[in-house]
């Protein structure tokens, strides 16, 4: 009984794992990493999860159904992400040999680079507004996916300020899903409104809305540089 326990125990943690890695390829960067020694472990897995979500949802859309399946795919990457996000984080925090790195290259134990079930339920989120509330054509369609592949690795690596809230409030498995998901839901709704506003020129302005916020970051990003060599200066 205890033998069939323990069975049981482990292989949860190991399916939890699996879903939450979206079957191991949130390892896929790792591995790359230590076999070519370009990049260092814990870099790229957020990447790979949007990448190979962003394929599947473009094999999705050529279905008759597409967003129906997209809505699916959507609330169990979310209602079951989380349990595989927490018990899958615990499995990597267990068997590491080492510190275990978050996405954005910090120490963490429960948020691991190797978990992209969050960006997967996130990207889905927003490929689900763009097909189920937005009609237009279909090349229009992955013209926005593309633009919302860009802006979701942009917020997911440079978080805006209510999602930073969300996650530093929820230091857990919760948290861990909810940034993602609030990004995927807030790029939609800015597509949604833009449409709504002006769809003539849906493309054009999200397109130049990208483009402002990517050089709002990098100003943000020079600012910091300067302010951090001011201040090792004066020490």
């Amino acid at each position: 009984m205890k033998a069939e326990s323990t069975f049981l125990f482990l292989a949860g943690y190991i399916v939890a794992w699996f879903f939450a890695t979206l079957f191991t390829i949130g390892h896929w960067p790792d591995i790359l990493g230590k076999a070519t020694g370009l990049w260092k472990k814990g870099k790229g897995g957020g990447l790979a999860g949007t990448l190979a979500t962003y394929l599947y949802i473009l094999w999705v859309a050529s279905l008759a159904n597409a967003a129906n399946v997209m809505f699916w795919s959507f609330l169990v990457c979310t209602v079951f992400g989380w349990l595989a996000f927490h018990y899958g984080a615990k499995l990597i925090c267990m068997l590491a040999d080492g510190p275990v790195i978050k996405h954005d290259g910090s120490v963490t134990e429960h948020d691991p680079n190797q978990i992209v079930i969050d960006e997967a339920a996130g990207f889905l989120g927003l490929a689900y507004i763009i097909y189920r509330f937005l009609p237009v054509d279909h090349a229009t369609r992955l013209w926005l996916l593309f633009i919302g592949f860009i802006w979701f690795r942009l917020w997911d690596t440079k978080k805006p300020f209510f999602v930073a809230w969300v996650e530093k409030k929820f230091p857990n498995a919760f948290g861990g899903m909810a940034d993602d998901v609030i990004i995927g839901l807030a790029i939609g709704a800015i597509f949604w409104a833009v449409h709504y506003l002006a769809p003539s020129y849906l493309l054009t302005i999200t397109s130049s809305l990208l483009t402002f916020e990517f050089m709002r970051i990098i100003g943000i990003s020079h600012k910091k540089k300067i302010e951090k060599a001011k201040l090792s200066i004066n020490k």
